[in-house]
């Protein structure tokens, strides 16, 4: 995957839920502060992507779970 590629799955990703900040883990990763890896790095055809808002709402449900903050 080039990072152009990856562009695209951001956009969207936008465009279907609305959100325009999110989190890309695992090896795509990379693309976004190396425009241009090596090859080694773009072989996945696939990105794991998800809104940045989700990470506020799992972990503030983490935290309620675990009694830390009353709900």
């Amino acid at each position: 995957m080039t990072r152009g590629e990856l562009e695209h799955i951001i956009r969207a990703s936008a465009d279907i839920t609305g959100q325009y900040e999110f989190i890309i883990v695992g090896s795509q990763s990379i693309l976004g502060s190396v425009p241009n890896p090596q090859a080694v790095f773009t072989m996945s055809a696939e990105a794991d992507i998800y809104p940045l808002w989700l990470t506020t709402i799992t972990l503030a449900a983490a935290l309620t779970r675990q009694n830390c903050y009353p709900s």
